[in-house]
């Protein structure tokens, strides 16, 4: 026995030591303590060798962690890609339908959807519904186009048979009076310089009834030229100033205005709006029309008012529309056409009004050099 362990188990009767011992060149661990009986009176010493193994039993669990994280971290990476591969493969389709539902227009040409999938899925069932849809609204744009063209035509000959039929009348109206002052010569002589006036008026009208139906299907500016503004606003000012009953005034800036533009429709422009205003002039009151130029960022501002009877609130949304007109005669293309014009210089044109004291419109066209 270990001295040191008996030395101290003598000192220590219940205690215990665990002393470090070789034999054989092994190194190894004995614990000793003392053993008694009941009564508490020592019989001898027990020593129980032992090898400690608990460094390698920490490494070796340190290890297993450590291979088990590994483990787990690739088992989640391979989780992972597999998640995202299906999702892909389950989005992928689901963000392009999204994006063809996006951009779906009536004017435009829509693509049906090609899926390489299982054709069974609900991706399938859905890219199919799509094609469906899409395919109907091919056919159902085709019939609108085909409709609005058969509705645009019938509108266009119902307002050509309805504005040519007020000359034709008044023509049969002459020539039936002729033939009935036929039997006499000398009422039909007196009465013939007055038929050729007015059947004279009458083709006329028609031919400026032809000439505007003929301009508002054939509005294609195809060569735009330098323009100056001011000098085009000028000589519609000039035209009208000597009118009776009317004022017209003229504010013209000091900077010269050019544009890219048709001087004569320009001219036919400022020229409509400015008969409009002075024949929205009511009879009571002397007319007030003011012409001037302007300028607004990049874009030069005409602007045409009067101080009229103003336009009625029923009316106002359809001012602009083509074979729309209050007036008892003409083809109600004027304001068509000048919209027409206008859009065709990428400018805008566009009116405010007030009741029975006046309008204004206003006509911005993009400038292009200032001096």
């Amino acid at each position: 026995m270990n001295p040191k362990a008996l030395d101290y188990l003598s000192a220590n009767v219940n205690g215990e030591q665990v002393m470090e011992e070789q034999a054989a060149g092994l190194s190894y661990q004995t614990q000793y303590r003392t053993l008694q009986n009941v009564e508490g009176k020592t019989l001898g010493y027990l020593a129980a060798p032992f090898v400690s193994t608990q460094g390698n039993s920490s490494t070796e669990v340190s290890d297993f962690i450590g291979m088990l994280a590994s483990l787990y971290v690739f088992l989640l990476l391979i989780a992972f890609g597999v998640t995202y591969m299906l999702a892909r493969s389950i989005i992928r389709p689901v963000s392009l339908l999204s994006e063809k539902v996006q951009v779906l227009r009536l004017e435009d040409k829509n693509e049906p959807l090609d899926y390489v999938g299982d054709s069974e899925d609900e991706i399938s069932q859905l890219i199919t519904q799509y094609n469906t849809m899409v395919e109907k609204l091919e056919a159902s744009k085709t019939q609108l186009v085909k409709l609005e063209r058969e509705g645009a035509w019938r509108e266009m000959a119902r307002q050509v048979a309805h504005d040519i039929k007020n000359p034709l009348t008044t023509m049969k109206l002459s020539m039936q009076q002729l033939e009935r002052l036929s039997g006499s010569p000398e009422q039909a002589a007196a009465y013939l310089r007055k038929a050729i006036t007015r059947l004279i008026e009458q083709i006329d009208s028609l031919a400026q009834i032809a000439s505007e139906f003929s301009m508002f299907a054939n509005l294609d500016i195809k060569t735009k030229n330098d323009v100056v503004i001011n000098e085009v606003v000028e000589s519609v000012h000039d035209l009208f100033s000597e009118q009776k009953h009317v004022d017209l005034s003229l504010t013209l800036p000091d900077e010269r205005f050019h544009i890219l533009g048709d001087k004569n429709h320009l001219i036919r422009v400022f020229n409509n709006l400015v008969i409009n205003a002075i024949q929205a002039i009511p009879s009571d009151r002397r007319g007030q029309i003011q012409v001037s130029l302007s300028r607004k960022d990049n874009f030069s501002v005409i602007q045409i008012s009067d101080n009229g009877g103003g336009i009625p609130p029923e009316i106002r949304d359809r001012v602009f529309e083509p074979n729309f007109t209050t007036k008892t005669s003409g083809s109600g293309l004027g304001l068509a056409i000048c919209k027409k014009i206008i859009e065709a210089h990428d400018g805008t044109i566009r009116f405010e009004t007030r009741d029975n004291e006046g309008t204004d419109f206003f006509v911005e066209v993009p400038v292009v050099a200032i001096d």
